[in-house]
């Protein structure tokens, strides 16, 4: 967990200095997406898929209301579909309502720059944690088959 952590608020800090550094990538970060990252953590990667896919095709349903019409009655239907949406598929994850916001603070002059950039970041979010995830699994494979098995295990080999 301590890895996956890391790797995560490095994802984070990486694509908060990349937005920053560009404005055709200012989209890519979003404060939602650390409520993501610190979700997943005790996702399995089914769960985190489902999220996520909720999540774009919640940002979606948010970036077509608002090109109609950028008022409070779309935000209104905007909070109200997604929280059906979130009902109806069974979620625990509140971060996917923010994120059907995005487009009513970031303004965005085209219909797919928000829904590209939510499903880029979520994507490069849940390659980045499954890397992280497969590194400490073969961290302990290659220790478990050197017949290291832990600090605790040779205390209990030695008779302490």
């Amino acid at each position: 967990m301590l890895l996956r952590s890391i790797v995560l608020c490095m994802y984070l800090a990486c694509l908060y200095e990349l937005s920053h550094q560009s404005g055709e990538l200012q989209l890519l970060f979003f404060p939602t997406l650390g409520a993501f990252g610190f979700l997943f953590l005790a996702r399995s990667q089914r769960e985190m898929m489902k999220v996520s896919s909720a999540a774009v095709l919640a940002v979606v349903f948010g970036n077509t209301l608002y090109f109609i019409s950028p008022g409070v009655g779309s935000f209104f239907a905007t909070a109200l579909l997604v929280v059906f949406l979130i009902q109806k598929l069974r979620l625990q994850a509140a971060p996917v309502v923010a994120a059907s916001f995005v487009p009513y603070f970031a303004k965005p002059e085209a219909f797919w720059t928000v829904p590209m950039s939510v499903f880029a970041s979520l994507a490069g979010l849940l390659l980045v944690l499954a890397a992280a995830t497969y590194a400490v699994h073969a961290g302990k494979a290659l220790i478990a088959g050197m017949g290291w098995t832990g600090f605790a295990a040779r205390r209990m080999d030695a008779g302490e």
